[in-house]
C-alpha cells in the first residue's frame, strides 16, 4: 500500500540558492510556516540521521536516504504502520528560475490515513512553503 502526493512550483532564483536553503534543515523553522524543529546528527549527506519535531510537538527520527547536491534529496520518517518518504527535486526552469518538486510517498497501512487526512492539507499548504523558500533564497543572496 502506498499513496503519493506531488506538488511543484517555479520560483525566482537559482538552483544553487534554493539548494542552500533546502540543505540547511535546522534553519527551516526560521522561514517555513509548516516546519518544526530539525536536528541533523551529521552533515547534509546520504546516510545522515536526525530528529524532527512537528509544530504540533510530534517527534520522529529522520534518515537522509539520498543526497545528490543541487539536484535532489530524499528523507525518510517512520510512521505508525509504515513510513513517509519525501523527495525534493530541483531543476533549472529558465534564466533566473528554478522548478522545485516535492514528492511525498506514504508506505504501508498508514498510507490510507495519509491520503484521507494529510494529502489535501499538503496540497493546500505547500504553496506557502514554496513562496517562503523563494523569499529566503533571495534574502540569503542579498545578505
Amino acid at each position: 500500500m502506498q499513496h503519493t502526493v506531488i506538488v511543484d512550483a517555479e520560483l525566482d532564483g537559482t538552483v544553487e540558492a534554493v539548494w542552500a536553503v533546502l540543505s540547511d534543515m535546522p534553519g527551516y523553522a526560521s522561514w517555513d510556516p509548516r516546519a518544526g524543529q530539525v536536528r541533523l546528527d551529521g552533515p547534509f549527506a546520504t546516510g545522515t540521521t536526525g530528529h524532527v519535531v512537528s509544530p504540533a510537538g510530534k517527534g520522529s527520527t529522520l534518515l537522509l536516504s539520498e543526497v545528490v547536491p543541487t539536484e535532489r534529496w530524499t528523507s525518510e520518517l517512520p510512521l505508525p504502520g509504515g513510513r513517509l518518504v519525501m523527495t525534493y527535486v530541483l531543476a533549472p526552469a529558465g534564466p533566473g528560475r528554478v522548478r522545485v518538486t516535492k514528492t511525498y510517498v506514504a508506505h504501508g497501512p498508514v498510507s490510507l490515513a495519509f491520503r484521507v487526512w494529510y494529502a489535501r492539507a499538503i496540497r493546500r499548504e505547500l504553496p506557502a512553503t514554496f513562496a517562503a523558500l523563494e523569499v529566503e533564497a533571495a534574502r540569503r543572496i542579498r545578505a
